[in-house]
Protein backbone atom coordinates (compact mmCIF):
# COMPACT_ATOMS: atom_id res chain seq x y z
CA UNK A 1 0.00 0.00 0.00
CA UNK A 2 1.67 3.29 -1.27
CA UNK A 3 1.55 6.36 0.99
CA UNK A 4 -1.30 8.02 0.07
CA UNK A 5 -3.29 5.32 -0.30
CA UNK A 6 -1.89 4.41 3.72
CA UNK A 7 -3.24 7.95 4.77
CA UNK A 8 -6.45 7.96 3.34
CA UNK A 9 -7.16 5.17 4.42
CA UNK A 10 -6.29 6.85 7.67
CA UNK A 11 -7.87 10.06 7.69
CA UNK A 12 -10.91 7.73 6.46
CA UNK A 13 -11.23 5.95 9.49
CA UNK A 14 -10.69 9.31 11.51
CA UNK A 15 -13.73 10.68 9.76
CA UNK A 16 -15.64 7.91 10.96
CA UNK A 17 -15.18 7.41 13.71
CA UNK A 18 -14.87 10.81 14.66
CA UNK A 19 -18.35 11.11 13.26
CA UNK A 20 -20.11 7.74 14.90
CA UNK A 21 -18.69 9.25 18.60
CA UNK A 22 -19.81 12.86 17.77
CA UNK A 23 -23.66 11.30 16.99
CA UNK A 24 -23.75 8.96 19.99
CA UNK A 25 -22.40 11.99 22.07
CA UNK A 26 -25.90 14.14 20.56
CA UNK A 27 -27.93 10.56 20.77
CA UNK A 28 -27.20 10.32 24.25
CA UNK A 29 -27.65 14.12 25.16
CA UNK A 30 -31.04 13.72 23.37
CA UNK A 31 -32.41 11.16 25.34
CA UNK A 32 -31.24 12.29 28.68
CA UNK A 33 -33.12 15.81 28.26
CA UNK A 34 -29.84 17.95 27.65
CA UNK A 35 -30.56 20.55 25.17
CA UNK A 36 -26.54 20.86 24.02
CA UNK A 37 -26.08 20.66 20.29
CA UNK A 38 -22.44 20.47 20.49
CA UNK A 39 -20.29 19.02 22.87
CA UNK A 40 -16.44 20.35 23.57
CA UNK A 41 -13.49 18.66 23.29
CA UNK A 42 -9.56 19.23 24.04
CA UNK A 43 -9.02 20.95 21.23
CA UNK A 44 -12.18 21.41 18.71
CA UNK A 45 -15.61 21.51 18.90
CA UNK A 46 -17.93 19.93 16.08
CA UNK A 47 -21.72 20.49 15.30
CA UNK A 48 -23.90 17.72 13.56
CA UNK A 49 -25.74 20.03 11.71
CA UNK A 50 -29.44 18.87 11.00
CA UNK A 51 -30.08 19.21 7.64
CA UNK A 52 -32.49 16.81 6.33
CA UNK A 53 -31.12 14.34 3.96
CA UNK A 54 -28.06 13.70 4.23
CA UNK A 55 -24.93 14.47 6.50
CA UNK A 56 -23.00 17.29 7.23
CA UNK A 57 -20.74 18.36 10.38
CA UNK A 58 -18.88 21.81 11.26
CA UNK A 59 -15.75 21.06 12.74
CA UNK A 60 -13.93 24.52 14.80
CA UNK A 61 -10.67 23.71 15.75
CA UNK A 62 -9.16 25.74 18.81
CA UNK A 63 -6.89 27.90 16.64
CA UNK A 64 -10.10 28.71 15.03
CA UNK A 65 -10.09 26.92 11.89
CA UNK A 66 -13.48 25.95 10.53
CA UNK A 67 -13.69 22.66 8.61
CA UNK A 68 -17.23 21.82 6.71
CA UNK A 69 -17.63 18.24 6.21
CA UNK A 70 -20.33 17.85 3.34
CA UNK A 71 -22.95 20.24 2.80
CA UNK A 72 -26.39 18.17 2.80
CA UNK A 73 -28.65 18.16 -0.41
CA UNK A 74 -29.79 21.83 -0.80
CA UNK A 75 -29.45 24.87 1.13
CA UNK A 76 -31.21 24.26 4.45
CA UNK A 77 -26.78 23.69 5.27
CA UNK A 78 -26.86 27.68 5.35
CA UNK A 79 -29.53 28.69 8.18
CA UNK A 80 -27.67 25.41 10.55
CA UNK A 81 -24.17 27.39 9.95
CA UNK A 82 -26.01 30.88 10.48
CA UNK A 83 -26.73 29.30 14.36
CA UNK A 84 -23.22 28.09 14.94
CA UNK A 85 -20.80 30.50 12.75
CA UNK A 86 -20.76 34.14 13.80
CA UNK A 87 -23.56 36.29 12.10
CA UNK A 88 -20.46 38.19 10.71
CA UNK A 89 -18.11 35.03 9.80
CA UNK A 90 -18.09 34.66 5.98
CA UNK A 91 -15.07 32.29 5.58
CA UNK A 92 -14.90 28.83 6.30
CA UNK A 93 -11.20 27.75 6.05
CA UNK A 94 -11.85 23.91 4.61
CA UNK A 95 -14.41 22.29 2.71
CA UNK A 96 -14.76 18.29 2.86
CA UNK A 97 -16.76 16.64 0.05
CA UNK A 98 -16.40 12.36 0.86
CA UNK A 99 -18.15 11.91 -2.43
CA UNK A 100 -20.19 13.08 -5.76
CA UNK A 101 -23.91 12.30 -3.89
CA UNK A 102 -26.18 15.43 -3.97
CA UNK A 103 -27.17 14.60 -0.30
CA UNK A 104 -23.47 15.21 0.17
CA UNK A 105 -22.22 17.84 -2.13
CA UNK A 106 -25.74 19.97 -3.27
CA UNK A 107 -25.56 21.97 0.01
CA UNK A 108 -22.08 22.93 -0.44
CA UNK A 109 -22.71 24.58 -3.71
CA UNK A 110 -24.68 26.95 -1.99
CA UNK A 111 -21.92 27.34 0.71
CA UNK A 112 -19.50 28.33 -1.90
CA UNK A 113 -21.79 31.19 -3.34
CA UNK A 114 -22.29 32.40 0.30
CA UNK A 115 -19.02 32.48 1.81
CA UNK A 116 -14.98 32.12 0.89
CA UNK A 117 -14.08 29.25 1.40
CA UNK A 118 -10.18 28.22 1.35
CA UNK A 119 -9.62 24.88 0.58
CA UNK A 120 -11.70 22.40 -1.42
CA UNK A 121 -10.92 18.22 0.04
CA UNK A 122 -12.75 16.27 -2.66
CA UNK A 123 -12.27 13.32 -4.70
CA UNK A 124 -12.07 14.62 -8.52
CA UNK A 125 -14.49 10.90 -9.05
CA UNK A 126 -15.51 10.67 -12.67
CA UNK A 127 -19.36 10.85 -11.76
CA UNK A 128 -21.69 12.25 -14.38
CA UNK A 129 -24.41 14.11 -12.77
CA UNK A 130 -26.16 18.07 -12.57
CA UNK A 131 -24.95 18.45 -9.14
CA UNK A 132 -21.66 16.90 -9.64
CA UNK A 133 -21.52 19.35 -12.25
CA UNK A 134 -22.63 22.22 -10.43
CA UNK A 135 -20.37 21.63 -7.44
CA UNK A 136 -16.69 21.81 -9.58
CA UNK A 137 -18.47 24.63 -11.43
CA UNK A 138 -18.73 26.15 -7.55
CA UNK A 139 -15.11 25.30 -7.00
CA UNK A 140 -13.78 26.67 -10.05
CA UNK A 141 -15.77 29.95 -9.45
CA UNK A 142 -14.56 30.14 -5.88
CA UNK A 143 -11.08 30.23 -6.59
CA UNK A 144 -10.35 27.52 -3.48
CA UNK A 145 -7.40 25.34 -3.25
CA UNK A 146 -8.13 22.08 -4.28
CA UNK A 147 -7.06 19.08 -2.76
CA UNK A 148 -7.38 15.31 -3.81
CA UNK A 149 -7.80 13.36 -0.41
CA UNK A 150 -5.16 11.07 -1.84
CA UNK A 151 -2.86 14.30 -2.20
CA UNK A 152 -3.77 14.86 1.58
CA UNK A 153 -0.55 14.31 4.20
CA UNK A 154 -2.24 16.41 7.41
CA UNK A 155 -3.92 19.30 8.73
CA UNK A 156 -1.41 21.34 10.78
CA UNK A 157 -2.29 24.55 12.09
CA UNK A 158 -5.28 24.88 9.57
CA UNK A 159 -3.22 24.29 6.80
CA UNK A 160 -3.62 21.83 4.58
CA UNK A 161 0.24 20.01 3.79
Amino acid sequence: MNKHKYILAVLTTVIVASSFGIVMLISSARESGDPVQARELPNWTAHVLDIGQGDSIFIELADGTQILVDGGADDAVLAELGAVMAPWDRTIDIIVATHPHVDHIGGLIEVMDRYEVGTVVANEIPYMSEANNAFWNAVVKEGAKIFEPNELDRLVDGEVV
